[in-house]
């Protein structure tokens, strides 16, 4: 009787589940199909950035920024006439000078300086909102704002010889480097139309992050620091791009 008891609720609990999955490939489905990808709008953009390190430490500290390049495709799809949904793929280097008591330690005889620069390159997938205005003499002004994930493929400290016609030198650490960080972003942006759905575009945005992307563990066993650091890397980017 008790085999037969837990079976049947076996049973009940197998259809239940199997139900709700079904509920969710339905949902999944009907929000797809309900999407018209004919009104997406993909675009190219280049991105000069000035990046800047901003570190909770009490050794390591923020020395400067840096000049950083990037590039991507943009995809807008329109919910409404004044607001759409912006994603893509861009691939960009963010950093910049730092200074603690390891790059003094390399300072001796006047052979490096005592600063130093975090050099980062990443794979980026931007989600965010943007309300624009409308079209006037073929011109449009929009705010967009939200959040990206980040996914790191390089990372280095590069120092710099006080002599000037000797390489810097170049340390890895990538396995000082969480290979995942979250952004957010918000900007401001003009549109300007050339002919039919081809616009030229500009954007000013502020990208900050708000995971923490030093291994803190690796840093205290390989006694580089004696206590977590926190690494949140900041940049003003300015997008110059193409939609069609």
């Amino acid at each position: 009787m008790r085999k037969n008891i837990f079976a049947c609720l076996m049973l009940i609990i197998s259809a239940n589940s199997f139900s709700q999955n079904y509920d969710i490939n339905q949902n999944i489905d009907r929000f797809v199909s309900s999407i018209d990808f004919t009104k997406v709008q993909f675009g190219l953009k280049v991105t000069p950035a000035i990046s800047w390190i901003n570190a909770n430490h009490n050794d390591m500290t923020a020395e400067g920024a840096s000049m950083r390049f990037g590039v991507g495709i943009v995809a807008d799809y329109p919910l409404t006439k004044h607001l759409s949904v912006v994603s893509g793929i861009n691939y960009h280097g963010f950093g910049g000078y730092v200074f603690d008591n390891n790059s003094l330690s390399m300072a001796t005889d006047g052979d490096t300086l005592a600063t130093y620069k975090i050099n980062y390159k990443e794979i980026e997938i931007p989600f965010a909102i943007k309300l624009e205005t409308n079209v006037i003499r073929k011109a449009s002004y929009f705010l967009q704002g939200g959040v990206s994930v980040g996914f790191v493929i390089d990372a280095n400290e590069e120092y710099f010889p006080a002599n000037t016609s000797l390489d810097p030198k170049y340390t890895n650490i990538i396995n000082y480097t969480i290979p995942t960080r979250i952004a957010y972003q918000a900007g401001v942006g003009m549109n300007y139309l050339l002919y039919g759905n081809t616009k030229i575009f500009g954007l000013i945005s502020y990208n900050n992050s708000i995971s923490n992307i030093a291994n803190s563990d690796n840093y205290t066993s390989d006694h580089r620091y004696t206590s977590p650091i926190e690494i949140l890397p900041g940049s003003m980017e300015f997008s110059v791009g193409i939609m069609f």
